[in-house]
């Protein structure tokens, strides 16, 4: 499935927050992430209200400590693809 945009996602320790150029969206569950990722997206100006968005985001393993014996796993583990009905 290709995707029409590409986020880097992380986890601050808080919240999920999924960033791209000038759009960004955070919630505490990735429920609150896509709502709040399909607000952002419908006050961007590239996308009118009933388009529907795919959109890939890419998990950033590296804001994973060293220490904390995560990285063995492969971060394609927590890539997500969602589609958003705007």
């Amino acid at each position: 499935m290709a995707a029409d945009l590409e986020f880097r996602l992380i986890h601050d320790g808080q919240q999920w927050v999924a960033t791209r150029d000038n759009l960004q969206a955070s919630g505490r569950t990735l429920g609150e992430l896509d709502q709040d990722l399909k607000n952002a997206l419908l006050k961007s100006i590239s996308f009118p209200r009933g388009a529907r968005v795919t959109v890939m985001m890419r998990y950033d393993a590296e804001t994973i400590p060293n220490y904390a014996n995560l990285r063995q796993y492969r971060p394609e583990y927590f890539h997500r693809v969602v589609a958003i009905e705007l």
